[in-house]
């Protein structure tokens, strides 16, 4: 459930990256590179948003294993499996 709250705040955000690569490709396959790279600027600031809108989730939903994902990809947080304590039950 938090995923897909997460994927629907995200949609926005998706959608312009989606377009704005979509238009760079073109411009791109055309040796337009001057538009191409006009373009450059408005995906950061667009990618800028979508970090926005994951540190809002992070604050909003902080027991969410969606949270704790994000927070790992940033390396803000690590997990890390002590050997010595790990035990391994087997299921017959």
């Amino acid at each position: 459930m938090d995923w897909l709250l997460l994927k629907s705040l995200l949609k926005p955000v998706d959608d312009s990256m989606a377009y704005y690569s979509k238009k760079i490709m073109e411009y791109n396959n055309a040796n337009n590179r001057e538009a191409a790279k006009a373009l450059y600027p408005k995906m950061s600031s667009t990618r800028m948003e979508g970090e926005k809108v994951e540190e809002e989730f992070i604050k909003s939903n902080g027991n969410s294993y969606v949270s704790l994902d994000l927070l790992m990809e940033r390396g803000i947080v690590s997990t890390l499996i002590d050997p010595s304590r790990l035990s391994l039950y087997i299921i017959p």
